[in-house]
């Protein structure tokens, strides 16, 4: 994994503005630093075709979206439940630009952003014990405000993740 990593990093330096890259997958495991415990994410978009039928951040009407269509986690071995309203209106995120992780006392922090211009986003996805706790969607509007959009969920806790 570190060698794909590498050569990716190395290709994109080399190619310069001319390298078109679009990561549709990642994968990260590791340790959660307060808890102990061994975790593993997937998240995973596809394309899909045709106009959607509900808004999608980070989509623009020029292009098909990347939906993420694959939301996993497991911490301890133990998968979470994360409901798919959670994330099916998320398109086109740049998990080269900003992905990342945070864990704070035991809780976590799943944050991506996505899209681009007007269409950008930031998301942070909050999980604690019993499991997702909430979604917070950041944008820009056309007068440039800023605005945040919170989903918030009941206990989930960990089961089968449909």
């Amino acid at each position: 994994m570190r060698r794909v990593v590498l050569l990716l990093v190395l290709f994109l330096l080399i190619a310069g503005d001319s390298a078109a890259v679009i990561v549709t997958r990642v994968e990260l495991g590791g340790k959660l630093v307060f808890s102990g415990q061994e975790f593993s994410l997937v998240l995973e978009c596809q394309h899909r075709d045709g106009e959607p039928s509900t808004r999608l951040y980070g989509h623009s009407t020029s292009s098909a979206p990347c939906v993420i269509k694959t939301y996993e986690l497991w911490i301890g071995g133990q998968q979470v439940t994360i409901p798919a309203s959670a994330y099916e209106d998320i398109a086109n995120p740049n998990f080269l630009a900003d992905f990342g992780i945070t864990e704070w006392n035991g809780d976590l922090q799943i944050h991506l952003s996505g899209g681009d211009g007007e269409n950008a986003y930031s998301c942070t996805f909050e999980f604690v014990d019993e499991g997702l706790l909430s979604r917070s969607v950041e944008t820009i509007d056309a007068e440039g405000e800023r605005r945040k959009e919170t989903m918030r969920f009941p206990s989930a806790g960990t089961g089968d993740g449909s």
